[in-house]
């Protein structure tokens, strides 16, 4: 278990996080489709086991509005509010939101922003594509990708869900990194946990298999009039099932991110899936 004296201060600033810098906008020619590997990401980040003193990257992700920023507010101890990846990211913008040391571990947490449901047609192909190819940059860059957190909401299953967990754990990753879930917006299930017994099986049928989860509420909730916030037990519950499966439950291992013409390829297969879902049903009877 993980407690508050189990963290070393507050997240660190960011001009102390050493993060890379910005790659070259001439590395990413706008207006193409070319599967051409540039010479610096012509290999997949894939080093012998660690030094105890590395910092991992751990990549939050999912779509808009599923309390990315919210969830890494809860687990840093941190008011880092909600930023502008949550309200109005690009598909592939990633935030490095902040560097902690928790458990021992040092991480980097990216806040990520994944394919949106609704969002078909918003963004060109081009664009897309640029995003990715700067996202695969900077995390080889960073070091590769160590340990990947999917997070969405506990509603109905939808379609999308299922296209960024193939987007990032597949096409990017090509399934070498570790995915586990975070349900959030759970507040209201007695108990949290509940959800995942009823819904693990139909995730699994879609293809969506993660090595650990953690059904969440990332809000306190409302103050009420005896001064204590409506959901601050379930809130207390969620931070430390969050933190335990993150930190203490998360041994680290060399990073990985794919090479950049096969993740330009598997891409191109999960793009034409997410256009076509704009005109698929994605209603799933959620179940309780």
């Amino acid at each position: 278990m993980i407690s508050a004296d189990d963290t070393t201060g507050d997240p660190l600033p960011m001009q102390q996080q050493h993060l890379p810098p910005p790659m070259p906008s001439e590395y990413f020619p706008s207006g193409t489709l070319s599967t051409e590997i540039p010479p610096y990401a012509a290999r997949h980040v894939n080093a012998p086991q660690p030094p105890q003193d590395f910092t991992s990257n751990i990549i939050i992700f999912g779509e808009k509005g599923v309390g990315k920023s919210s969830l890494i507010s809860m687990i840093t101890g941190g008011e880092m509010g909600v930023t502008s990846s949550e309200l109005f990211g690009c598909t592939f913008e990633a935030v490095p939101a902040c560097t902690i040391l928790i458990a021992g571990k040092r991480c980097r947490l990216w806040d990520t922003t994944g394919f949106n449901e609704g969002g078909q047609g918003t963004v060109p192909a081009e664009q897309t594509e640029k995003n990715l190819r700067d996202l695969v940059e900077g995390l080889a860059f960073a070091g590769g990708v160590n340990l990947l957190v999917h997070c969405f909401r506990g509603t109905r299953f939808r379609d999308i869900v299922k296209i960024n967990y193939d987007m990032f754990f597949k096409v990017i990753c090509g399934g070498n990194v570790p995915i586990v879930a975070v349900v959030t917006g759970l507040e209201n299930e007695e108990p949290m946990e509940a959800w995942w017994t009823a819904n693990e099986e139909e995730l699994k049928s879609y293809g969506l298999n993660f090595e650990g989860h953690a059904c969440v509420a990332t809000t306190r909730g409302k103050m009420m009039k005896t001064g204590q916030w409506m959901f601050e037990e379930e809130y207390e519950q969620s931070k430390e099932a969050a933190r335990n499966l993150i930190f203490a439950d998360f041994t680290p291992k060399a990073g990985y991110v794919g090479m950049m013409g096969d993740v330009l390829r598997r891409f191109r297969r999960v793009w034409q899936i997410y256009i076509e879902s704009a005109s698929t049903p994605t209603d799933h009877p959620r179940k309780t």
